[in-house]
């Protein structure tokens, strides 16, 4: 059986009139105009900025414990759903995207972990080497730069 992971979604004109607030990390999709919200814990959607991407993003999804490798050749967001067990998120050689941005958020509310690990020889800004999500709609975003993934 496979997992299926949705985003809040609905018209542009259904979301202006309920005006929910998005817990923070969680996604809302306009099913009309193709837009982008993602909350923050505290903001009504109308206050809400509409995700920007000056540039292409692509989405991948993640789930039963399998590892996503973005490849950095556009931005791109990583939905990981840990249900059935921890997920890993390897990215790219820095070097080789540079400043790209890459988000990964953690879809679900289980106990499981995203692990994300640069690559062999890169790090951090921090210094370290990987990074761990544990809780329900936290998203990560990196930014590539020569031998380091900034945290945007």
């Amino acid at each position: 059986m496979s997992d299926i992971i949705q985003f809040r979604r609905g018209t542009a004109a259904g979301a202006t009139s309920s005006n929910p607030t998005l817990n923070q990390g969680e996604p809302g999709y306009e099913t009309d105009t193709g837009k982008l919200k993602i909350g923050d814990g505290s903001t009504a959607w109308t206050s809400l900025e509409y995700f920007k991407a000056d540039e292409a993003w692509t989405l991948t999804m993640v789930t039963n414990a399998e590892a996503g490798a973005p490849t950095g050749a556009t931005n791109e967001m990583v939905v990981c759903n840990c249900a059935d067990g921890n997920v890993t998120v390897n990215l790219p050689e820095s070097a080789t995207c540079l400043y790209k941005k890459i988000s990964v958020c953690k879809y679900d509310d289980s106990v499981n972990t995203v692990t994300i690990n640069a690559y062999a020889g890169d790090i951090f800004i921090n210094g370290d080497e990987t990074l761990v999500i544990q809780y329900q709609y936290t998203t990560v975003t990196l930014m590539s730069a020569e031998g380091v993934w900034i945290l945007t």
